[in-house]
């Protein structure tokens, strides 16, 4: 989608929160439950206009963020503390623009990204999170050789799906969910069975 200043409001960008647990992951879907979806109903309701929005990284499904930054061409002028309180009192509860600033019209959220930060929490315990339930990943069994066996396991998908890749495809992208789906997918339109092997350990409640 390209992006081009419409209006006297400018472009802006702003700073996004979310808890990604109810959620089907950024970018905006059909059924309209991602955050991107959200986003963009609360800012239009706020400007009173359609407003559209991209962002420096999508997310998948029930993932977080911290400051995730996303643009806008504004189609109305607004104050920048009133983008982040009008735009927040439409948000769900879990979802909070944390700051808004003008910014050039030719400014790009994903383009000009200087980096992006992942962390992966996992909590080591024999048994389940209560008060981090959704906010960490789980493990019960010895860490070191649990995650050595779920690393086995996406190598081992990766290898007995390459074949059934198109000549130039590029999977390096692909996350452990999305292997997990596209194998699926080609088992049941092939009627083979692609992954041969158990199902992965136990990381996650």
């Amino acid at each position: 989608m390209t992006f081009m200043p419409t209006s006297a409001g400018g472009r802006w960008a702003l700073g996004i929160t979310y808890r990604g647990t109810a959620y089907k992951g950024w970018q905006s879907q059909p059924g309209g439950d991602t955050v991107q979806d959200h986003l963009e109903r609360a800012l239009s309701t706020f400007a009173d206009a359609r407003v559209n929005t991209l962002c420096a990284g999508r997310t998948d499904a029930g993932v977080h963020a911290l400051n995730q930054v996303v643009h806008f061409d504004a189609p109305v002028e607004r104050e920048a503390f009133s983008w982040v309180r009008g735009t927040n009192s439409h948000l769900p509860r879990d979802i909070a623009v944390q700051w808004s600033r003008p910014v050039a019209d030719d400014f790009h959220a994903r383009y000009q990204a200087r980096g992006r930060r992942y962390r992966y929490v996992l909590l080591h315990s024999p048994v389940r999170p209560s008060l981090e339930a959704g906010l960490v990943g789980w493990v019960f069994e010895p860490l070191a050789s649990s995650l050595a066996v779920h690393a086995d396991y996406v190598l081992a998908i990766n290898k007995k799906a390459l074949q059934y890749l198109p000549a130039g495809a590029d999977v390096t992208a692909l996350t452990y969910t999305q292997l997990k789906d596209w194998g699926a997918a080609i088992t049941k339109a092939t009627n083979k069975r692609l992954l041969g092997f158990p199902a992965g350990p136990k990381i996650g409640c």
